[in-house]
């Protein structure tokens, strides 16, 4: 078993010819039968800082809804680099993008505090309108 977050695997997997098929489990993920043990960053039901964030459910292998017991409503903490947080948090407000409220470190892994729609992503909105923008929205980038 090689240790891995899903969405690389699943993206190695997809590139490499001769993978003919790929599948899913809660903790693995299986390649033509090579299995990988899919890494979880944050346990379902665990609290965390003092039991500030209760994690409610995960978004993707990288984003978790949380509810935040001082604020009384749930956020998104979100697994990316330190750097591209800060430059989330520096942004202006803009309808199109979730505000990011700042950054805290759980089990020594930097995770970004961001607004939560419970409504989806902007990516599935996008794909819902299908608006003719002239430009092609990588799912990834969106995700990143």
């Amino acid at each position: 078993l090689v240790l891995a977050s899903a969405s690389k695997l699943k993206s190695m997997a997809r590139s490499v010819k001769s993978v003919k098929s790929i599948s899913t489990r809660s903790d693995i993920l299986s390649a033509s039968g090579l299995d990988f043990a899919l890494e979880q960053h944050l346990e379902i039901g665990k609290k965390l800082q003092n039991q500030r964030y209760t994690i409610k459910k995960s978004l993707s292998d990288r984003s978790y809804v949380a509810f935040h017991r001082e604020w009384n409503e749930e956020i998104v903490l979100k697994l990316i680099p330190r750097d591209n947080i800060e430059k989330w948090v520096s942004l202006p407000l803009h309808s199109f993008i979730a505000p990011a409220y700042g950054t805290v470190n759980i089990n020594e892994r930097p995770f970004a505090i961001v607004k939560y729609y419970p409504d989806g992503n902007m990516y599935s909105l996008i794909q819902q309108l299908k608006p003719n923008l002239g430009i092609s929205i990588s799912k990834e980038y969106i995700e990143t």
